[in-house]
């Protein structure tokens, strides 16, 4: 039974490392007011907080997406308490609305749109999948965040045109072979993470192959993620940024 436990063990933690690499890719998705620390000090946002290429991204906007990732942040030890910690923390979050907020530009610029149809079927997904098919439950959790329907799916078709934009960047600039994991480089993955269990004798890593699918889902996270990354860049040299706090 130890055994079995610490392979759960094992394959939880690759899972959560894919996990993690996709929230804090783009998404991050996909990342909101005056708040003051008891004791720390007061730090206000202004009403603008940055400019990407004319477009004003608020203090609202910031302060949502920082009381939305809160937990996740405390979860890894961040003293949210501290009025520098949580500045540097906002910045970060401030960068993730930027560069999301490049995509959604570029997609734009090049015409991308998706149908309603598509937008309505991700719905009922997420519908499906998160909230068991319960209506109500999903409508009390756009309205916890002051959303309502008609702007989540909003929110869908800009993911969904993002996600597009990524995708024709990438076909158009990377060939199949750069797209495509070789066995090679799943090896290599591998490898990694028997790093982590090279000093515990008791633990028992699967095998190449069994961990194969979770080591093909990390590497095109990896992979997506230099993608993203490269075409950020190009966004940033031909746009216009500006941080105001």
């Amino acid at each position: 039974m130890a055994i079995k436990k610490k392979r759960k063990i094992i394959y939880t933690a690759v899972a959560l490392f894919v996990l993690v690499g996709m929230v804090l890719s783009v998404t991050l998705g996909f990342l909101y007011d005056l708040f003051s620390v008891s004791g720390k000090g007061k730090y206000s946002l202004p009403d603008v907080v940055a400019m990407v290429n004319n477009e004003e991204i608020t203090g609202d906007e910031l302060e949502f997406q920082f009381e939305q990732l809160r937990y996740f942040y405390e979860m890894q030890g961040v003293d949210l308490n501290n009025v520098e910690m949580r500045r540097q923390v906002q910045l970060q979050i401030l960068q993730e609305i930027i560069n999301e907020t490049l995509l959604f530009q570029g997609a734009q610029k090049e015409g991308i749109s998706v149908s309603d149809s598509e937008v309505e079927a991700e719905y009922e997904e997420i519908l499906s999948e998160r909230f068991g098919g319960d209506e109500e439950a999903l409508e009390e959790e756009l309205a916890n965040q002051n959303l309502t329907t008609a702007e989540s799916k909003e929110n869908i078709a800009r993911r969904l045109k993002i996600e597009e934009y990524i995708a024709q960047y990438t076909e158009a600039n990377f060939d199949e072979e750069e797209r495509e994991a070789s066995e090679e480089d799943l090896q290599e993955l591998y490898e990694e993470y028997l790093s982590f269990f090279k000093d515990d004798e008791d633990t028992d890593v699967p095998d190449f192959e069994e961990l194969k699918p979770l080591l093909q889902a990390e590497w095109e996270q990896r992979k997506r993620g230099e993608v993203i990354n490269k075409l950020l860049e190009e966004l940033k040299e031909e746009g216009e940024i500006e941080i105001l706090i």
